[in-house]
Formats: C-alpha cells, sequence, structure tokens
C-alpha cells in the first residue's frame, strides 16, 4: 500500500513536471514567433523595368520600387554591371521601409554595342535581395539638327524670351540641354526694368542627337509682361532624327 506521502511525492513530480513541458513549449512558440518575425521584416522585394537601353557615350536610367515586410528599417541598394567601364549608382542610394529610387548607368564611349547584365542588391536587416536587369547598348551615329524654334505655339505674353531647349531620348531617357542664351539676361526679381538683353537670344538652333533615335523637345522660355516675368518649360512636340544613308545633317523647325 502507498503512502500518503510518497502519494504526494509523485503528484508533486508530475507537477513539475507538467509545468517544464507546458514552458518548454510556450518557450518554443515564442521563439518559433520570433523567427518568424525576422523573417518577415527582412522580405524586400524589388519592382523594376526588366531592360533598359542606352547609346554609346551616353547613359540610361530607370525608376526601382523597393518593398519590404516588416520594420522601416533602412535598405541600401547597390549595382554590379557585367563591364567594368559601365558604371551605375542609385539615388537615393538609402531608404526606408517602402520608397523609389532612380538608376542612372553610364556608358563610356568606348563601349561595345552589345547586352550586358546589371545586378542590383538590396540590402537591409542583415538579409540581401538580388535581382538582373539588361542593359542593350546601341550605335550611337550622330546627325546634326539645326532650325529654327519659336515660342509662338506656347506663349501668347507681350514678352517672350526662349533660354533653353531639352531634348530627351524617348528610349533611354537620356536629356540633351541646349543653351539659346549663354547665361540668364535678367534677376527675375530684379528691380532696375526696364531691363536690356546684352546677349539676345536666337530664334535658331544648332546641336548633334543621335540618328534613328526619337526625342520629346522641350523649350524653356521668360514669358510675360515687362516687370512680371516668370519662367515655363513647355513641350514643343516630338520627333524622331533619320538622316538617309551617309548624310551627316538634317533641318528641323520648331513649331
Amino acid at each position: 500500500m502507498i503512502s500518503n506521502s510518497n502519494m504526494h511525492r509523485k503528484i508533486a513530480i508530475a507537477s513539475i513536471v507538467i509545468l517544464l513541458l507546458l514552458f518548454s513549449l510556450v518557450g518554443g512558440a515564442l521563439i518559433l514567433f520570433n523567427g518568424l518575425n525576422q523573417l518577415a521584416t527582412t522580405r524586400i522585394s524589388l519592382s523594376f523595368q526588366r531592360q533598359i537601353y542606352a547609346l554609346q557615350g551616353e547613359g540610361s536610367r530607370t525608376q526601382f520600387e523597393v518593398n519590404s515586410i516588416g520594420d522601416s528599417e533602412n535598405i541600401t541598394l547597390r549595382g554590379e554591371v557585367s563591364l567594368t567601364n559601365v558604371t551605375c549608382k542609385f539615388w537615393p542610394s538609402t531608404g526606408a521601409s517602402n520608397f523609389t529610387s532612380t538608376l542612372y548607368v553610364d556608358v563610356p564611349i568606348s563601349t561595345p554595342i552589345g547586352n550586358y547584365t546589371i545586378t542590383v542588391f538590396a540590402s537591409g536587416n542583415g538579409q540581401v535581395a538580388g535581382a538582373s536587369l539588361i542593359l542593350s547598348v546601341l550605335n550611337n551615329e550622330r546627325v546634326t539638327v539645326s532650325g529654327v524654334v519659336s515660342t509662338a505655339s506656347v506663349c501668347n505674353s507681350s514678352i517672350s524670351i526662349p533660354y533653353g531647349m531639352y531634348f530627351i531620348n524617348m528610349q533611354t531617357g537620356f536629356e540633351t540641354y541646349l543653351d539659346l542664351l549663354g547665361y540668364c539676361p535678367f534677376r527675375i526679381d530684379s528691380p532696375n526694368y526696364p531691363f536690356t538683353l546684352v546677349n539676345h537670344p536666337s530664334d535658331r538652333y544648332s546641336t548633334s542627337l543621335a540618328n534613328g533615335q526619337s526625342y520629346k523637345v522641350v523649350i524653356g522660355y521668360f514669358c510675360g509682361t515687362q516687370g512680371n516675368m516668370s519662367a515655363v518649360e513647355a513641350l514643343l512636340g516630338n520627333f524622331t532624327v533619320h538622316a538617309p544613308a551617309g548624310g551627316t545633317a538634317i533641318h528641323k523647325d520648331f513649331p
């Protein structure tokens, strides 16, 4: 017959064992939860264009959407190119949790035509996510484009002074800027009116663009009335540079 003291001792031991098992189960659940939480905070995804284009001697740019699940800790971006003389950088290169960054690629004129791989790494919370895209380097056959430019189609103010033109490559995003003034002829907030243009803007332009490429043409100009001028930009239109075989120059007026 089992004594009461032995019975109580066995019950106490059994209770301790049960409590230890419960603590171990709860502790394991907490460890598992913390592990899942750590994985969640480091889950990084990238959304971007899978192929970009650049002309020899110019560059390209594309946007990256960076997303992470969990804590908003800093994520750092960097890129590696399969060709050593091609460089790339991000702006901004770091951000918290969900942000947008622009990748800028610089392609020297000596870069051979072809396809190259850009590998992008996003790191945060001790974890790294990687993805790649294709950089297609295209031939950059230059053509001189010249003609007359006017703000008549975009401005009806009494004073209109063009100061520059932007030729934006529609395939690569690369911008070619042409200065029509040489310098700003006056301060917008200057009290010294009437002002005098020492260097009169030209109604003619001439620049070098890539044959076979399409461009958005934007003009920048000062417009308004005497003593009330402001800087404005307007789209003049799109056009494709097309020089005949052996040709090195074409004429194009805007508008």
